[in-house]
């Protein structure tokens, strides 16, 4: 058993060491049990293993660990997984990373209602219009978010934003938007996104490109290396191979750490409502 997971111990200091004993017995997490719940997780977790990438995906990766736990991501390996997907694309869709844009929410669905108010007086609450936004206004946005969510929760003054900064929270050239909602965008919303993309570009900076970097994904994912996946893959028989890291965009690299949690969440509860104390 992983180091990370534990059995609960029963019983308690009353009664001799007898009951105490055939309380901690009675209590013992059900080994079986665990397994057949674990059994319908089985199929996803073996895809996680390889990589969400098809077949046909020919770029390899960089080896970065043994199969217990990944190595330390340096940056000579993040400049080889580049180099990778400058000329495979990403390893899970097969695309360029200058070909996936980020479907934008506008106002950004997680920043607060007080700031969205201050800056979009006229704004009516769950309306939201999905925008194409290449990955580094993405990542500023999400610095300008949580800038301004730390002063409306304290409830200071907002400040004034540059013209950048305003079209990153604030557009109004609705033209290269589609209506969306607080949700994710759809499937149909992310492709369409693209063509504004492709022909508009970024909607706050007006770039061409979504992007020029990948991100290193791991394979199997980060995740695999705590103590309750451990115990999981243990449990279903299922090898572990070595870790490397291979080219991944950003969306695919956003859905993908979804569904990991996800995964992760599942097996935690499995574990624990089962008697066993989950530590990573």
């Amino acid at each position: 058993m992983p180091k990370g997971v534990k059995r609960n111990r029963g019983g308690d200091d009353d009664g001799d060491d007898g009951d105490r004993k055939s309380k901690r017995l009675k209590e013992q997490p059900d080994e079986e049990t665990i397994l057949d719940q674990l059994k319908p997780l089985k199929a996803t977790l073996g895809k996680f293993l390889t990589g969400a990438s098809t077949a046909q995906y020919r770029g390899g990766g960089v080896k970065i660990g043994g199969a217990a736990t990944p190595g330390p991501l340096k940056a000579t390996h993040k400049f080889e997984v580049n180099r990778i997907g400058r000329t495979s694309g990403c390893h899970t869709c097969g695309k360029a990373p200058n070909d996936v844009w980020i479907s934008d929410h506008i106002p950004p669905k997680n920043l607060s209602e007080s700031a969205i108010l201050n800056y979009w007086p006229k704004w009516k609450k769950g309306s939201y219009r999905f925008f194409p936004h290449c990955n580094t206004c993405a990542e500023d946005q999400s610095k300008l978010v949580k800038k301004l969510n730390a002063i409306a929760k304290k409830k200071g003054a907002f400040p004034d934003l540059s013209a950048k900064e305003k079209k990153n929270i604030h557009h109004q050239d609705l033209s290269l938007s589609i209506k969306g909602q607080k949700a994710e965008a759809s499937n149909n919303q992310r492709d369409e996104m693209q063509d504004f993309g492709d022909s508009d570009g970024c909607h706050t900076c007006k770039k061409k490109l979504a992007s020029t970097k990948f991100d290193a994904d791991h394979v199997p994912p980060q995740e695999f290396g705590t103590a309750y996946f451990q115990y999981a893959l243990s449990a279903l028989k299922i090898r572990v191979p070595k870790w490397q890291v291979r080219p991944q965009c950003k969306t695919c690299s956003r859905s993908q750490g979804d569904d990991v949690k996800q995964m992760g969440v599942k097996i935690r509860k499995i574990l624990t409502e089962n008697g066993l104390s989950v530590y990573k």
